[in-house]
């Protein structure tokens, strides 16, 4: 009752101090974008080896993701986040110093890691000190701290100056060391210290990934955190500008500008979502933002092919990627991250949510890789239209697996799957 209670006086500052573990992924992502040209011409680094200074991130967050569950169930969720602001500072710290290339690389792969472990341990730390009323909004809160730090990141590098690289990278560590000096003085969450104090009784049942409700929500977990990726995100706002490009912007603006413009769109929309999500639902706002997607990406692929011919539909081809970043900002953005922290009981939550987040991390990597050869070999236009056949799927899935779990506690969550598990598995064992 005690450490319930701390974790409730410590409210909001808590949520926003966890919260810094998306604002670390997102100051990194908005710096880097800005940083790398720098980068490579003083490490005089050949073509072939450009994409490491980003693609290393992206294995080490996917490390990250792997070991953050464990790493949140021993050391604690609090423990946990200390563990990632104090790596993430030091990788900052050890990439602004670097003289050397493997110097910077290693340092790069530690960002990485910490990024991708607080990607979980955050969202575990604020759903289990969320009253079950303010938990959806709480959890956002995690999804705009990443939108808000690619923005900070920008407004950095613009104020910088893109040569000066070590300067970008280099304030990426005053949000590490808030997150580690500010959860210095937060509680532990309440529910990771009964669950380690508690004492198994000699009959009860494991209740690891064998079972039937578990496996339930792990593939819808995992399902939604593919969704996120799949559905084409990252590849839309990396490669914006040159999607501007070539639909007959001229030079679409600058580089940044136009970064910033999305990102700003991006923050706006996703702090509306945390304001509404626990009234609205998650599991509506996310077939309302999936449909939105779906539609838009309909657009933009119509609307590509005819650029050449009637400079007009250069327009539906801005609003259709407006439109995009819009719904997904009120739905995917927000609504998957807090979903796959709340779906799963307290015995595998933290392995489960390692689990989701890597398959997400993965996807984000072969996602971002592979679509610009992805959309020459099938062009531009039809690649919109495949995002957005997935998108469409994605849909069918969320509308046909995902219960509603706004306004209920965690353990009312597990007791939704467990009645959908009997039933699945009973109508199976009929038909057999």
């Amino acid at each position: 009752m005690k450490d319930s209670s701390q974790a409730l006086r410590a409210g909001l500052p808590a949520v926003l101090l966890a919260a810094c573990g998306g604002l670390i992924q997102g100051f990194d992502t908005g710096g880097i974008s800005n940083a790398s040209p720098a980068i490579i011409a003083c490490f005089h680094l050949p073509f072939a080896a450009q994409g490491l200074v980003t693609s290393l991130v992206l294995v080490g967050a996917m490390v990250g993701a792997a070991l953050g569950g464990v790493l949140a169930d021993r050391l604690g969720r609090k423990g946990g986040l200390l563990l990632c602001g104090a790596i993430f500072s030091a990788g900052v710290l050890f990439e602004i110093l670097a003289t050397a290339l493997p110097v910077l690389l290693c340092a790069r792969v530690a960002a990485g890691f910490a990024i991708g472990a607080a990607s979980i341990v955050s969202t575990l730390y604020i759903a289990e000190i969320s009253p079950p009323d303010k938990r959806g909004g709480y959890l956002s809160f995690f999804q705009l701290a990443v939108v808000l730090g690619i923005v900070c990141g920008i407004l950095v590098a613009m104020a910088a100056g893109s040569q000066n690289w070590r300067i970008i990278m280099g304030a990426g560590i005053v949000p590490g060391m808030v997150l580690f000096f500010g959860m210095l003085a937060m509680p532990e969450s309440p529910e990771w210290i009964a669950h380690r104090n508690s004492k198994p009784a000699p009959a009860a049942p494991k209740a690891g990934f064998s079972t039937p409700a578990v496996q339930l929500a792990l593939v819808v977990g995992v399902g939604m955190a593919l969704i996120q990726q799949v559905t084409g995100i990252n590849a839309v706002m990396y490669y914006a500008p040159g999607i501007f490009i070539k639909a007959g912007f001229d030079k679409a603006g600058e580089s940044m500008l136009d970064d910033l413009a999305l990102a700003v769109l991006l923050t706006i929309v996703t702090f509306i979502a945390s304001r509404i999500v626990d009234r609205s639902g998650r599991r509506a706002l996310l077939l309302w933002g999936l449909g939105g997607m779906a539609a838009a990406l309909v657009v933009l692929g119509g609307a590509f092919d005819l650029t050449a011919t009637v400079p007009a539909a250069r327009w539906f081809v801005l609003g259709g990627l407006l439109l995009y970043i819009a719904a997904f900002a009120i739905g995917p953005g927000p609504c998957i991250w807090l979903v796959i922290a709340e779906i799963y009981p307290m015995q595998v939550r933290g392995r489960a949510m390692s689990v989701a987040t890597l398959a997400s991390w993965l996807a984000n990597l072969l996602v971002s890789s592979t679509f610009p050869a992805f959309s020459i070999g099938v062009g531009e236009a039809n690649a919109f239209l495949i995002f957005g056949l997935v998108t469409f799927l994605s849909w069918l899935f969320t509308f046909g697996l995902l219960p509603e779990t706004s306004g209920r506690t965690l353990d009312q969550i597990q007791t939704v799957w467990r009645e959908r598990a009997a039933t699945l598995f009973s109508h199976h064992t009929i038909r057999k």
